[in-house]
């Protein structure tokens, strides 16, 4: 339902520049709320906004990259099937090395353990959250290039 309501939304002509800055403002933000929060607050909502917007983007390459608009359909399908199974492999990676991450470091010290593996998630969720800064400030910079 997703990819085929991304794939409406991206036969819309919303600037693509627009778009990449919402996404990296989305990075920014997910980055933020992981280092500040204990609590997640709507995470699937704004994981179900921000790959609509997503989404939205990919068409919008595919037509400047010149692909016509009747394999657009297709090509934004498999593209889509693709994305899925990519996110599937790979998150499933992260969670078998985190897992491995905590249970070492449970081993090493069970109170002192858990401290570091919370200050170390802290650390990564600052990490996105300068990257999507950067990332935003170089997509506002070259949207006002051009």
């Amino acid at each position: 339902i997703l990819s085929s309501l991304s794939i409406i939304l991206g036969t819309l002509n919303i600037p693509p520049d627009f778009v990449s800055i919402i996404i990296s403002i989305g990075i920014v933000y997910i980055g933020i709320e992981n280092y500040m929060s204990k609590r997640l607050i709507n995470r699937l909502f704004i994981a179900f906004i921000f790959g609509i917007i997503f989404g939205v983007r990919f068409p919008t390459i595919l037509r400047d990259m010149g692909i016509l608009k009747k394999e657009l359909f297709f090509c934004s399908i498999f593209f889509g099937v693709g994305i899925f199974f990519a996110q599937v492999f790979l998150l499933g990676l992260i969670h078998i090395l985190l897992f491995w991450r905590k249970n070492r470091l449970k081993k090493w010290s069970a109170s002192f353990g858990e401290i570091r593996w919370k200050k170390e998630l802290q650390l990564l969720s600052f990490g996105m959250s300068v990257l999507g800064i950067v990332w935003t400030i170089l997509r506002i910079r070259l949207m006002l290039i051009s």
